[in-house]
């Protein structure tokens, strides 16, 4: 009896102790802002994220932010694409820092070409293609901005 008790007690603390390790690999300092879905022609559907992230060491009048959008065939992942930028503002401009295209991935045989990637002022805008042979075409063009108070859209 007493190994079946000491054996119920240390499971217990097992348990209890793996708990909060498993809240240690999510990221503290991003949070998710907006999350829509729609449909494109052809079953493709877009999930869209746009995540800003948040970081006290830079300086106050800056925030970085990511746009995220995963194309679905049906019920099927083909393709991931991402703009990260970071942006100054002062409540009378906004300006981008840095931009980058944080993510690229395709699945199921598609493949992704970027046409541009530019910036200005505030918005970082990227349009590229999916697509899959032989005549599957999926037109990406979005964009990712912050307006002169820090708004991330």
């Amino acid at each position: 009896m007493k190994k079946l008790i000491s054996s119920v007690v240390c499971c217990s603390m097992l348990l209890g102790a793996s708990v909060p390790c498993a809240f240690a690999f999510e990221d503290p300092s991003a949070y998710v802002q907006t999350v829509s879905t729609h449909q494109l022609s052809n079953g493709i559907s877009v999930k869209e994220r746009i995540i800003e992230h948040t970081n006290p060491a830079t300086r106050a009048n800056s925030k970085t932010a990511t746009r995220e959008q995963e194309y679905y065939k049906g019920d099927t992942l083909i393709g991931k694409i991402a703009i990260t930028g970071t942006f100054a503002y002062d409540g009378k401009t906004s300006r981008v820092i840095s931009k980058s295209v944080s993510s690229k991935e395709t699945y199921n045989g598609w493949s992704y070409t970027q046409n541009s990637f530019t910036s200005s002022g505030g918005t970082i805008e990227l349009t590229g293609k999916l697509s899959k042979i032989p005549h599957h075409a999926i037109s990406v063009n979005f964009d990712l901005s912050c307006d002169k108070n820090g708004n991330i859209s």
